[in-house]
């Protein structure tokens, strides 16, 4: 398995933001990655405390969700 750099995560954060009209970023902590959303003047945590490849995985989920249409 291939590593899973800070350059792909923050490209795959930019596709999930573009699909679903989010402001999205990813916060780093101690605990591991959070995936972090514009809610009024705060933020929501969408995923949080998750390694490279899950914040991968949650990220092209997230994308492929918003453009999915019933």
């Amino acid at each position: 398995m291939a590593r899973v750099t800070r350059k792909q995560l923050d490209e795959l954060c930019s596709t999930a933001a573009a699909a679903t009209n989010w402001d999205l970023w990813l916060q780093q902590s101690a605990t591991g990655l959070t995936v972090q959303k514009t809610v009024g003047s705060g933020a929501q945590p969408l995923g949080e405390c998750m390694t490279s490849r899950e914040c991968k995985e949650f990220l092209r989920g997230l994308a492929i969700g918003a453009t999915f249409k019933a």
